[in-house]
């Protein structure tokens, strides 16, 4: 979705694990700027903002301060099922990629991911840390991801098809 038409008023939608969330819009009641919060299914925003601009760079420090706690987990997750560790994990914002793996075992996962469905994101985390073990595409690869995630073909597919509106 294009800046531009992404809205940030009252009512407006944008996705946490997948989940719809209606964004409400409240004044600042206290000196905290920018304060966010979910609380059932509304994303709050405090603030008594001029621009979007504004708006989407605190939810963009939102959505990553929740990748940063979630999203180790599920790396945790993975590694036990799949009995490898990772020896860096690291959060970006890239434009071509969802995650990836170096032979380090440097573990890098998109952080736009905590918009999408959770099953989505843990394909994500699989299909790196299956990486670690075999750091290609090969048909044994695609094997050892199917192990651990035997849906994984529609979460792909689901990136290819969704992956641009993982936008704040």
């Amino acid at each position: 979705m294009d800046m531009k038409e992404k809205s940030y008023e009252t009512k407006a939608v944008l996705y946490y694990l997948g989940e719809p969330y209606k964004i409400v819009r409240k004044p600042s009641l206290s000196a905290r700027k920018g304060y966010v919060a979910a609380v059932g299914k509304e994303i709050l925003i405090y603030g008594n903002y001029k621009t979007d601009e504004k708006i989407r760079m605190v939810l963009e420090k939102w959505y990553q301060e929740k990748a940063s706690v979630y999203i180790p987990k599920r790396i945790t997750y993975f590694e036990k099922k799949i009995g490898v560790n990772c020896k860096k994990i690291s959060l970006r914002n890239t434009k071509t990629r969802w995650g990836s793996c170096s032979s380090e075992r440097h573990v890098m996962i998109n952080w736009k991911l905590i918009m999408a469905p959770e099953s989505v994101l843990d394909y994500v985390v699989c299909h790196e840390l299956c990486h670690i073990l075999q750091m290609n595409h090969s048909k044994e690869f695609w094997s050892l991801v199917e192990t651990y995630m035997p849906d994984w073909k529609e979460k792909k597919e689901w990136l290819r098809e969704n992956g641009h509106s993982l936008e704040v």
